[in-house]
């Protein structure tokens, strides 16, 4: 008995979701098989299963589209990778310049930049980059290594749309990705 029930409480609804498609608000339905309460709880729900623009202006107009929803994340997430890179791109010509007036001294690198990307201030020696030796021992990069590896970048990152974009374009130019771009 409860399964006829529950079944003619979904064709009810089934209705309802068609009079609304129409274009119909609950105010609109005098005669609604079900309670002012009820039906109201419907619109409800047929408002969030009605696609991205219903979500977005609160009255549903067409069906869900997963696909394009899926799509508008991916690029609301490359436009997001993109400002991270162009900021760091943005940090990389200023450190580029102090590379360019800097001695190549290790010992004197110790003035202080503005990176107007990440809007901080580091010591160019904390901005060098670092190779192993043959014994697995850190040292610093030349100047003239620094100078090669962040032109490479700026360029790089110049080109690209995403992250994923610049690892694998600095794969195949042979650079080593910095530690800033991360997964």
């Amino acid at each position: 008995m409860s399964e006829t029930k529950r079944h003619y409480a979904i064709r009810k609804k089934a209705e309802l979701f068609r009079l609304f498609d129409k274009g119909n608000r609950p105010s609109d339905i005098a005669d609604a098989p079900v309670t002012r309460k009820t039906l109201y709880q419907y619109f409800r729900e047929w408002r969030k299963e009605r696609g991205i623009a219903g979500k977005q202006t609160g009255f549903a107009i067409k069906k869900f589209d997963g696909r394009a929803h899926l799509e508008a994340k991916e690029n609301e997430r490359r436009k997001k990778e993109k400002e991270i890179i162009t900021r760091l791109v943005t940090d990389w010509e200023v450190i580029l310049k102090a590379l360019k007036e800097w001695n190549g001294d290790i010992e004197h690198a110790g003035q202080r930049i503005y990176l107007p990307g990440s809007r901080s201030y580091r010591w160019l020696r904390h901005l060098l980059r670092l190779k192993r030796d043959p014994r697995g021992k850190h040292l610093y990069l030349t100047r003239e290594e620094n100078l090669t590896l962040y032109e490479k970048w700026v360029d790089l990152g110049r080109k690209v749309q995403d992250k994923a974009d610049f690892k694998r374009l600095c794969h195949e130019e042979g650079v080593g990705f910095p530690s800033e771009i991360k997964d």
